[in-house]
């Protein structure tokens, strides 16, 4: 028994050396390892064959190396001996016979159904030809169809079909082609009785396209949003070590020990960081060095693990070694400056040899000594004695190794002086670069795919304003309101009404092939009903019952709303354009602002839109003139529609301000009536009262400016009262415009929240008849964390055991809340036995708190649960 004991410790050391398999395969296997007949006494596995053989998977990267599973066999102190070897070729000799005849079992076990299968295959269309003399000779259109039930051993799967393809085109055809449920997402496009028909297809291609073309706006708009810092960051790269060299002679001319550095400031935005140093890491590859690491602090925490990332990422580069040239074993390696040292002057060697084929030369042509840059993502993450560990020793190997070090900062750049004292500082030569804020990329992406008529499909007001709500107060994360986005458009495309969110010429021809339900799904919209109520009773009879007419109706009514946003996004960069610079900023700082009030209400009716006119109304003809060149500016610029008009009439505008001279603000118009007498210099005030009184009454006198301007300003009120009403105020405006509010639901979650409805009530999540209670009781059907936790609820120090257990046997099936639960009960009332009792208690002891055990001062003793606040596992 000692003997099988030291072997199953053994093994299990083995298991944890090797990457054999998965987890949760290995938890559940039990092997005893036999000497003398090198087989498997016991293995007790989960449905699937294929996890529980051992599998000696290397872990995946852009190659794979060539393990030895003979390093892996070492003592205690790391050695490799005779022992440690003996035992290796054990191993391999027993696995390679095991494996042989579980190799030979796959193709056994499955060979008769297989056969069965591929001769199926072999037997369709015999008479099959191209000729058009045959084509009349086939008189059913049914598909063969094999059917193979396979289990629900998911995992053997993949191992099944494989063979099952490989027989097919060993024997049958060469054209054979595999498809899984996640690569098809029209599998998940279906209608209220979960079939596949046409529209759900159309709707599923048509979401497909839109997403893509839109998704290439935004990974260019990805691109070019930190190109110019990107260029700036690279060329600075590019520039550090000029005259570096690794011949000895001209070491001693290294007069600075100082590190190289850029100090890029990315902003609180964390999520965006990945995409951010991605697309920097890709930029210096291409450009300036094919050595690039990247750092995250989580993976940082010791001076070993930032060396041993460091040689790795630099050492498994696909730049690094040719075809023909060994795999590096980088888990040998001492993660070492020596190491790294050795290792680049090979490599620079290795890159100058004049023997290298012209076909294994590097694709982008680097200097002769590249540098290594090594990317530290986020900054203030990292452990500061580490980090400032790390610099000195980097600084000491400047000679010999090209360093420069990138730090990706969150906050501000005196983060790195916190983290760093005097003295280490002083080692780095550091300059700043900033990148684009994350407000101003949310600004572009926006731009770029809601302002546009290019795309269709809108969000609504509360979405669009959630969205934005995330991103200002949560974590000014660009990737997750285009990941709300995309989340917003599939729902949207889930309904009917996304079939017509598409190009004019496809909507029409959709519209004229729709049938009466899909029709009468339209009719029930709010905004159509609304349009048929103010139609004639005649009409409203045939938008109703006509569907042809209503066919004609709908192209109608969308032509209309394409016609709207055609002139909406110009005439509102118009408007943002003229109110943007009003103090206090009335209508918004950003043009986001203003698209959020025009898609809640009528923007004309808000009180940020009087406001702003009220402060046009008092601006000067400079600023008039200022502000009115920009709107022109905006107008010119907008290439999707024609606003040729209303730019004309503005510059009409700007010559008359123009053509005023500089004394035509001092001449009056002719007043109406002169007043009764000038006021004379010696007068009573209660006569100087009355007569301010009489003057005040009399109608102002304004100036040729003033007359223009309010008339500029009227002119710009009509225009924006035309094309700036609320798309809400359309009809049909649902088949653009997503409004669902459930996106709250799914974007902004509270995990607490869902804990404790989870907790309080399973049938919110779990929809088991089963569990429906009502208040304050527990059914006995509950999961024991919530009768817990109900338990815990009623008494937070001290949990009644018993009465948990005792909801399992209630005859009523559910348990009526008692007031003084934390009472005793007596020994025989107890359904179960102590033993059974104490078993359940070590299973859920780690749930809620300590368990203990103590006199509660009557005859006998009674379970109790204490909570402590701590989670202890009692054995």
């Amino acid at each position: 028994m000692a003997s099988a004991d030291r072997n199953r410790a053994r093994f299990q050391q083995t298991k944890r050396d090797f990457r054999i398999g998965t987890r949760e395969s290995l938890n559940c296997v039990d092997f005893w390892l036999i000497k003398k007949s090198r087989t498997l006494l016991r293995m007790s596995t989960s449905g699937s064959v294929s996890k529980a053989c051992f599998v000696f998977k290397p872990k995946a990267g852009k190659r794979k190396k060539k393990l030895n599973p003979a390093d892996y066999f070492v003592d205690e102190s790391g050695a490799r001996t005779e022992a440690t070897r003996a035992r290796c070729e054990t191993y391999q000799i027993l696995w390679e016979d095991m494996n042989k005849d579980i190799e030979a079992l796959q193709t056994d076990i499955h060979k008769k159904v297989f056969d069965d299968l591929v001769g199926y295959v072999g037997s369709t269309h015999p008479g099959f030809c191209l000729g058009e003399e045959t084509q009349h000779k086939v008189s059913s259109n049914e598909i063969p169809t094999a059917a193979l039930v396979t289990g629900v051993n998911m995992p053997d799967h993949g191992m099944i079909f494989s063979n099952l393809t490989s027989l097919l085109q060993d024997n049958i055809t060469p054209y054979v082609a595999r498809l899984q449920a996640k690569d098809c997402s029209a599998d998940y496009f279906v209608d209220e009785s979960g079939a596949r028909t046409e529209a759900t297809r159309a709707r599923c291609e048509t979401y497909q396209i839109l997403w893509e073309d839109m998704n290439k706006d935004i990974e260019a708009l990805q691109t070019d949003i930190h190109k110019k810092v990107f260029d700036d960051l690279v060329g600075y790269v590019g520039s550090t070590h000029p005259g570096f060299c690794l011949g000895e002679e001209i070491q001693h001319k290294v007069s600075s020990n100082e590190i190289p550095t850029a100090a890029l400031v990315t902003g609180v935005n964390m999520p965006d960081h990945g995409m951010i140093f991605s697309n920097l890491t890709s930029l210096l590859q291409d450009n300036i060095t094919p050595y690039v690491a990247r750092l995250q602090a989580k993976d940082c925490s010791a001076m070993k693990n930032i060396m041993s990332k460091v040689i790795m990422q630099f050492m498994d580069n696909k730049e690094l070694l040719d075809d023909d040239d060994d795999e590096v074993q980088v888990k040998r390696i001492s993660p070492t400056m020596p190491v790294l040292c050795g290792w680049y002057a090979d490599s620079v060697k290795r890159s100058q040899s004049p023997n290298k084929s012209p076909s294994k030369k590097r694709k982008t042509s680097y200097g002769q000594y590249p540098p290594l840059v090594i990317v530290m993502e986020d900054l203030e993450g990292f452990p500061a004695q580490v980090l400032q560990d790390f610099i000195i020793i980097c600084s000491q190997y400047l000679s010999r190794l090209p360093l420069v070090l990138v730090f990706g900062i969150a906050t501000t750049v005196t983060a790195v002086h916190t983290l760093l004292p005097h003295s280490v500082s002083s080692l780095l030569c550091m300059e700043k670069f900033q990148a684009q804020p994350s407000t101003e990329y949310l600004s572009q992406v926006i731009n770029k795919t809601l302002l546009t008529t290019k795309y269709p499909f809108k969000l609504g007001h509360r979405v669009f304003q959630l969205l934005l709500d995330i991103f200002l107060y949560h974590d000014f994360s660009v990737v997750n309101f285009i990941r709300g986005l995309q989340f917003a458009m599939l729902e949207h495309f889930f309904s009917d009404l996304g079939m017509l969110c598409c190009g004019v010429k496809l909507r029409t021809s959709r519209i004229r092939a729709m049938d009466h339900r899909e029709l009468e799904a339209i009719r029930k919209t709010s905004s159509f009903r609304r349009y048929v109520e103010v139609q004639k009773p005649q009409e409203q009879r045939d938008l109703l019952l006509n569907d042809k007419l209503t066919k004609d109706v709908f192209i109608s009514l969308l032509k209309d709303l394409d016609s709207y946003h055609t002139m909406c996004y110009p005439i509102m960069h118009c408007l943002h354009a003229l109110t943007c610079g009003l103090p206090r900023h009335p209508l918004g700082k950003q043009l986001r602002e203003l698209y959020s009030l025009v898609l809640e209400s009528n923007v004309w009716e808000t009180q940020g839109y009087k406001d702003a006119f009220n402060l046009l109304r008092l601006m000067a003809r400079d600023d008039l003139v200022s502000v009115l060149g920009q709107c022109v500016e905006k107008l010119e610029g907008w290439t999707e529609s024609d606003v040729s008009d209303v730019i004309m009439e503005v510059q009409t505008y700007m010559a008359q301000l123009d053509s005023l001279g500089d004394g035509s603000q001092e001449e009056q118009e002719e007043p109406e009536e002169r007043p009764k007498e000038r006021l004379s210099k010696t007068t009573k005030l209660h006569d100087l009262q009355n007569r301010l009184r009489e003057s005040a009454k009399q109608k102002k006198k304004l100036t040729k400016y003033e007359v223009l301007r309010n008339k500029i300003l009227d002119y710009l009120d009509e225009i924006f009262r035309t094309h700036l009403p609320s798309p809400t105020t359309l009809p049909l405006h649902e088949v653009y415009y997503y409004r669902v509010s459930t996106l709250r639901r799914h974007m902004n979650a509270a995990p607490r929240a869902a804990i404790q409805t989870a907790l309080s009530n399973p049938y919110y999540y779990l929809q088991d008849e089963t569990l429906k209670s009502e208040d304050g009781t527990i059914p006995n059907t509950a999961p024991d964390v919530c009768i817990a936790y109900k338990l815990h609820l009623e008494c937070g120090r001290l949990i009644n055991l018993y009465d948990w257990l005792q909801s399992s046997f209630h005859p009523s099936g559910v348990r009526t809340p008692v007031s003084r639960l934390h009472q005793t009960h007596q020994e025989e009332d107890r359904p179960r036995g102590q033993a059974d009792v104490g078993r359940l208690l070590r299973k859920y002891c780690t749930i809620m708190g300590q368990l203990k055990m103590y006199n509660s001062g009557e005859a006998r003793d009674t379970w109790h649960w204490e909570y402590t606040g701590t989670c202890t596992q009692i054995s």
